[in-house]
């Protein structure tokens, strides 16, 4: 913490703004990372200079922190020791400027909810109690409406927390609008379903508006529930996987319409259905909220229960009617009778209607109508003009569409005639049953039989199989054919059909068993990967004997090459990267062609710039960068054009921000490292901008902390530590959070630690300040071994073990503290060693156990330990000589193994015998030559390969020196800075 008079100042000034709503807990986290480490910066400057606080705002908080001083005699201790504040925002906040500013913060007083969200709303209490003071409490904002407000209270009688929603401040005094809210608290409370949040109270304040309480849900919107399902690419490939979460979306859907059913029992409709107006509860609940729309018919064609009497709200809550030719409520959900303004026309179908543009935004991801401008938008669905499901998404099923189709009818009498109805169909269809809204065709109806009787259909799978190419090539032979009579004509025309209905069923009988089989998560581990390589492989056999016979067809030609894609992947997996090049390249060549055909077929485009990006991948792995660095700009360019096409799709912008991120890595190994800070930028705005809209989606905050890691990587490497490290801890903020929400995703975990690890760094190698570097690596060790321990069937969290086992042992070494680092390093040594005998690795598990035998034995070497060094190094030395020239290293490793190798001749003399001279200066030359092998491949940073210590031992040589003259002559304006220790 600065050592200033006014930091305290500071902080409270920091902690108002949070709880007075100004700054969001992340952004108040990083310029606390930046006001530690800027000496004597006030706060005030730091927020209005990031851009997270307005000058006026800025004004308006001075005022307030002066106020709150005087309030408490100008005490700045008795001033933060008034403030709540909550224990996770206390912990980031003090992870962020260290063992000072954790010691101010002691004086903080502490908030009544530890991992609650305290920091924003102060409290204040309403209703009477049955003891003194006031029933209902308000702790924060929840939620805000057209016409109210929710806030999160609790319950002083029965010591819970409630929902609690009041009119506006605007709508107070208007006499309609209260009457509308009164109308809406009496239909909530008085309609009693499982489907519809209960209402616990009604009540008024002193000055006569109204509120009332109900049960507070904690879950997410079904709207938030779709975007996260339709966001999903990993579950695309997934095909079980995703049908299972398609019918978890469903079975809420169907609750939904047994609330809306019982509401019109009861003589109510809810005129404002839409994804945002269903919650769904943690634990199985699905409710119905928002009833700010309804309006209460009494008899209804709904059939009720004859001891559910029709609703009949009392008259003081008035009637609030809606005035004819008046379009209230959400366009793209709507009736189209509702749009115009029909409303004694509107009846239960109009909720029914209501329902299927639910269900089609369940199905596409997306609105039927999405037009800002509201006017076109209500014209639209009045006349029906919407596109199907299945042209946004051909995957959808018929019989699906069908119903969706259905209920969205533009005119009332062709829609369901109830919800129930709706609800009854889609059941059918979940059941595998036919719809009432859908003739199926004979070879659905042939599907549904075959897989009600498989024992039969088991037996004829494999002649089905074998018989594929003959009939395919029958259909062909009979197109040629000249029947002579209708008699021969209708005769060749079922043998057509007959042959086509069996190459689809082949075609889904390949997809089926070779490749969703294959995908199967029992074998997608280690030992059963050949397996899986041989079933991918199996059914990449058979779509080349389709692409002989209907190489004309672009459904086929795209399963073929999705089949290219995943063998590519297992090959990579469980051979190299050499092997999975082709797989990759014919995948890539098939969806290019693909998409030039087919230009409108926006899903070739983004499976093209899939394959482009990991087929560049691999070329990196294998060290030709410049193959790389042209496949991922490829890659880059025609994701782009897929979102400037299809803007709202929340995948595409995904994968955007993951190809800005890619472009970056290439970029900084080709030396331009400011254009490399800059496209990670675009990819840090990008996914900003996807939690704002989808602020519940976990992947996209893993993917902005992953960003914001590599940024403050990238301005470590130019030497400004205040913004690496302010990067780091809002990166540590965000993965923290996600780690507690989802304690299972041991992902989320590893964020934390590869957090703490950028932070370790930057404090090495820029701040000097050891022990908070120190500090850092500890707890991302302690984090990995947590991990470990949770999992123990996990091989890459030992990995990850070993790996933190290493640097902590690097940094102590550089510290001076050779004997705790040899504790850290034997630890690795051993995982290295375990490894090796299981051959898991091959050549690379060998560069990585010489690696710590050679750390190991300078330890050594450096204590005077020289036998023990000896050892060490000598292991070291054969494991580097053994694969100095192995094809399986890419050029610049296998340049850092000779780098190492010349170190090796003869480590700790400085007098060397000519022989020794000639090995050394024979590994050296060799080392210089692969180096610049890879240079030619791409790798073009010259400032990087100078801080690299692989090449400690020749960094004295002429022709080293003279190559990196060469390269930084070149790029002198994106020179990196990479001070160190």
């Amino acid at each position: 913490m600065p050592p200033r008079d006014d930091a305290p100042r500071d902080m409270l000034f920091g902690l108002l703004a949070l709880q007075n709503g100004m700054v969001a807990r992340d952004q108040l986290v990083a310029a606390f990372a930046v006001w530690t480490a800027g000496g004597d910066r006030p706060m005030a400057d730091l927020l209005v200079e990031q851009g997270v606080l307005s000058p006026s705002r800025r004004s308006l908080l001075d005022a307030l922190a002066g106020e709150h001083l005087a309030a408490h005699g100008g005490d700045p201790e008795e001033s933060l020791a008034a403030l709540d504040l909550n224990r996770s925002t206390r912990e980031s906040l003090a992870a962020a400027g260290g063992a000072q500013v954790e010691a101010t913060l002691a004086r903080v007083g502490g908030g009544a909810e530890p991992d609650g969200d305290a920091d924003r709303t102060s409290n204040y209490s309403v209703g009477s109690a049955t003891s003194d003071g006031r029933r209902f409490r308000v702790l924060r904002p929840h939620a805000r409406g057209g016409l109210g407000a929710v806030f999160v209270a609790m319950d002083s009688e029965l010591n819970r927390e409630v929902a609690l929603k009041q009119i506006l401040d605007r709508h107070a005094d208007d006499q309609t609008s209260r009457a509308r809210f009164l109308l809406e608290a009496e239909i909530t409370g008085g309609l009693e379903h499982p489907g519809i949040v209960p209402v616990y109270g009604l009540g008024t304040y002193g000055d006569g508006r109204p509120y009332y309480a109900m049960r507070f849900i904690r879950g997410d919107s079904l709207k938030e529930a779709i975007g996260r399902f339709h966001a999903d690419a990993a579950s695309k490939d997934d095909p079980g996987r995703r049908s299972l979460e398609l019918r978890q979306l469903l079975r809420r859907f169907l609750d939904v319409c047994n609330a809306i059913d019982y509401a019109h029992s009861r003589g109510v409709l809810h005129r404002d259905l839409k994804p945002g107006n269903v919650i769904i509860g943690r634990h199985g609940e699905t409710l119905v909220v928002d009833w700010g729309l309804a309006k209460v018919q009494g008899r209804t064609d709904a059939v009720g229960s004859p001891d559910e009497r029709p609703l009949a709200p009392s008259p003081a809550s008035g009637s609030a009617e809606t005035l004819p030719g008046s379009a209230l409520g959400t366009p793209a959900y709507m009736s189209p009778e509702q749009a115009r303004g029909d409303l004694e026309d509107l009846g239960p179908r109009s909720d029914v209607y209501s329902l299927g543009a639910t269900l089609y935004c369940l199905l596409t991801g997306r609105p039927s109508v999405e037009d800002d401008d509201v006017g076109a938008a209500l014209r639209a669905v009045q006349k029906g003009e919407f596109a199907p499901p299945r042209k946004l998404d051909p995957t959808i099923d018929r019989a699906l569409e069908a119903v969706c189709l259905k209920a969205m009818a533009l005119e009332p009498g062709d829609r369901y005639r109830s919800p129930r109805a709706l609800a009854e169909d889609l059941e059918r269809w979940m059941a595998d049953e036919p719809v009432a809204g859908y003739r199926e065709p004979f070879a659905t109806r042939a599907g549904r039989w075959a897989r009600r009787h498989r024992p039969l259909v088991a037996g004829a799978a494999t002649l089905l199989l074998a018989a594929v190419v003959g009939l395919a090539a029958g259909t062909v032979l009979l197109g040629r054919a000249n029947a002579r009579t209708d008699a021969e004509r209708r005769r060749a025309d079922q043998l057509r059909l007959a042959a086509e209905a069996n190459f689809q069923k082949a075609r889904q009988a390949v997809d089926e068993y070779f490749t969703k089989v294959s995908e199967s998560k029992l074998l997608n581990v280690p030992g059963l990967q050949p397996l899986r390589k041989e079933l991918l492989e199996s059914s990449r056999r058979y779509y080349q004997e389709f692409l002989d016979e209907h190489a004309d067809d672009p459904s086929v030609r795209a399963e073929a090459a999705e089949a290219w894609y995943r063998v590519g992947f297992v090959t990579m997996d469980v051979e190299s990267a050499t092997e999975a090049m082709p797989c990759f390249e014919r995948a890539t060549q098939m969806y290019d062609r693909l998409s030039g055909e087919h230009p409108t077929v926006e899903r070739y485009a983004y499976k093209l710039a899939m394959c482009l990006n990991d087929l560049g991948n691999q070329q990196a792995a294998l060290g030709r960068e410049a193959d790389a660095r042209r496949s991922h700009e490829r890659s880059l360019e025609i994701r782009k054009q897929v979102v400037r096409e299809h803007p709202d799709v929340p995948e595409y912008r995904k994968e955007l921000g993951i190809g800005y991120g890619v472009w970056s890595e290439r970029l900084y190994t080709a030396g331009s490292t400011s254009e490399s800070l800059r496209s990670t930028e675009q990819e840090l705005a990008i996914f900003e901008h996807l939690i704002r809209d989808y602020p519940d989606v976990a992947d996209y905050r893993s993917r902005l902390a992953g960003a914001l890691r590599s940024i403050g990587a990238r301005q470590r490497d130019c030497g400004r530590s205040a913004e690496a490290l302010a990067a780091f801890q809002r990166s540590l903020a965000l993965s923290e959070g996600l780690a507690r929400d989802h304690p299972d995703d041991v992902n989320h975990r590893w964020g934390v630690a590869n957090s703490l690890h950028g932070i370790g760094w930057t404090h090495y190698r820029l701040t000097g300040r050891t022990e908070d570097a120190r500090a850092a690596f500890r707890r991302a060790l302690d984090l990995s071994e947590a991990i470990a321990r949770d999992n123990p069937g996990l091989e890459t969290a030992r990995a990850t073990v070993a790996f933190y086992e290493n640097e902590l042992a690097r940094v102590l070494a550089r510290l001076g503290e050779p004997d705790e680092a040899l504790q850290h390093y034997r630890k690795a040594l051993a995982y290295a060693e375990a490894r090796r005998r299981k051959n898991d690795g091959g050549v690379w598990a060998e560069r990585d156990l010489g690696y710590i035998l050679y750390e190991t034995g300078r330890i050594h070497l450096a204590s005077g330990r020289v036998q023990e060094a000896s050892q060490s190094l000598d292991r070291a030395r054969r494991l580097f000589e053994s694969i100095a020239d192995s094809a399986a290293l890419d050029p610049y490793n296998r340049a850092c193994v000779r780098a190492i190798c010349a170190d090796l001749v003869a480590p700790g003399k400085t007098d060397l015998a000519p022989e020794e001279r000639s090995r050394r200066a024979n590994f050296t030359a060799r080392a210089v030559a692969s180096l610049r092998e890879a240079l030619a491949g791409g790798h073009q940073n010259p400032d990087m390969i100078a801080s690299d210590i692989d090449f400690d031992a020749i960094k004295s040589d002429e022709d080293f020196e003279a190559l990196l003259a060469e390269l930084r002559a070149g790029r002198p304006e994106d020179r990196v800075v990479t001070p160190g220790p």
